[in-house]
């Protein structure tokens, strides 16, 4: 049964105007979503991206018949919800800036999985249905979880940050997309034309630092037209699966030595430098280079990495965690600064 809880964390989550972002902000300075709507309108004022009209709807929320209706639905359904402060949400998704507050889970998320998304066509030639079953096959034998629209592999999971019953409405595929790059050390696209939705999965993989790999295909053949641009602008050419588990398990070595604390991730207080080594918390190298960097900038975060030369998965680790301490902050565009 799904714990009562969550329902704070849902009905939050259905405010207009509260989106993800807006959600980690309000969870940081209220340390619950319960404790959200304990607050008067006033408790509001001054916190950065909540707006007094968001402040007055959770105020006045009402609809909580709605959000019970939600939550028995899931419960018939064997459906689970699953928050960011849950062990179970997926590692990586923690590491984008979106990250989504919760998952609806319908399934089991396998433990320590390794997760790689393949993408492709919608109307799919044989060549990519029979070039997509490979390569799932093999790397499933080789202990890779495979990401497919929303569906994890191996007996896993359906997972969607959209309740259900939620329309498929279109601005929704490019957020499902971010969460498919997102969750995934790598993704692999088979075919794709020129404008297909597969694309936009891998631009959003290369912004968020995970590795793209593309299917070559004949040049003739429109189907191929999205995966050998891909190749040219970058993406890494694959024809066997050790093209891509030479790129995804140097990656499980970098993540295992500093795996992320999400208790610590989410509440840490808003400690200085000089409160850090009071404590006896020493900032280790990698966050010194990065507060180096920042001392006296304004920098995109792609400038940062570029600069400090460290993995971008660690750089987008570390700055989450900077930004959730108070050591610094975010701005439009993704551009940090040390908090004044």
């Amino acid at each position: 049964m799904i714990h009562d809880d969550l329902k704070y964390w849902m009905a939050l989550k259905s405010i207009d105007g509260i989106g993800n972002a807006s959600f980690g902000t309000l969870l940081k300075h209220f340390r619950s979503p319960s404790n959200v709507f304990s607050a008067a309108v006033a408790d509001f004022s001054g916190i950065a991206g909540i707006s007094k009209k968001s402040a007055l709807a959770i105020s006045a929320f009402k609809n909580w018949d709605e959000i019970r209706r939600q939550m028995d639905l899931l419960d018939k359904m064997g459906a689970d919800i699953i928050t960011w402060l849950d062990e179970r949400y997926p590692a990586n998704l923690l590491n984008i800036y979106d990250r989504p507050a919760f998952l609806f889970v319908l399934g089991h998320l396998p433990e320590d999985m390794i997760p790689v998304a393949i993408v492709g066509s919608r109307n799919a030639t044989a060549y990519g249905r029979f070039t997509t079953d490979r390569l799932s096959r093999e790397l499933a034998l080789r202990g890779i979880t495979i990401v497919s629209g929303m569906t994890i592999s191996q007996n896993g999971a359906v997972i969607s940050e959209y309740p259900p019953g939620t329309q498929p409405i279109p601005y929704h595929f490019p957020a499902r997309n971010r969460i498919i790059s997102g969750i995934s050390y790598g993704v692999v696209v088979v075919e794709a034309g020129e404008k297909s939705g597969s694309l936009i999965t891998a631009s959003l993989a290369m912004e968020q630092g995970r590795d793209v790999f593309a299917i070559p295909g004949a040049i003739d053949s429109a189907h191929s037209r999205g995966t050998n641009s891909l190749i040219k602008q970058g993406a890494k050419l694959i024809d066997t699966i050790d093209d891509i588990l030479e790129d995804v398990l140097p990656q499980l070595e970098r993540s295992s030595v500093q795996p992320m604390q999400r208790q610590q991730m989410i509440f840490s207080e808003a400690f200085s430098e000089k409160d850090m080594r009071k404590n006896n918390e020493p900032f280790t190298t990698p966050v010194k280079e990065i507060l180096k960097t920042l001392s006296q900038n304004i920098m995109h975060a792609d400038d940062i990495i570029a600069v400090t030369g460290l993995p971008p998965a660690e750089v987008s680790s570390m700055l989450i965690t900077l930004e959730l301490k108070g050591i610094i902050e975010q701005h439009p565009g993704k551009y940090f600064s040390l908090k004044k």
